[in-house]
C-alpha cells in the first residue's frame, strides 16, 4: 500500500525525526499495514487517487474490447467532453 502522501503531510505537520508508524489488522480481512501514528486506519491512502485509477482501467476496458467502429464513437465523446482533457492534461 503506498503511503507518499500520508508519509509527506506528517513529516510537513510535525518534522521528518518525529515519524513513527503503528501495525494495524484489518479484522475482516487480517491484512497487516503500517499507519503513520495519529492516523486512522483507512485514512492513510487518498481515495480519490484509488477511485481514479479504476475509472481509468474501466473506460480503458471498454474501449478495448469494443467493436472498432463504438470505440471510435466513445473516444471521440471523451475528447471533446471540457472535463475529461482538463483530466488528460493535468
Amino acid at each position: 500500500m503506498n503511503n507518499n502522501i500520508a508519509t509527506a503531510f506528517y513529516d510537513a505537520m510535525f518534522g521528518e525525526s518525529d515519524y513513527s508508524r503503528d501495525k494495524h489488522i484489518n479484522k475482516r480481512t487480517g491484512e497487516v499495514t503500517e499507519v503513520p501514528r495519529g492516523i486512522d486506519p483507512g485514512w492513510h491512502t487518498n481515495p480519490g487517487l484509488s477511485r481514479q485509477k479504476n475509472i481509468e482501467n474501466f473506460l480503458a476496458e471498454a474501449v478495448d474490447t469494443a467493436p472498432l467502429d463504438l470505440a471510435r464513437v466513445a473516444v471521440a465523446d471523451l475528447m471533446r467532453d471540457s472535463e475529461f482533457k482538463a483530466h488528460l492534461l493535468g
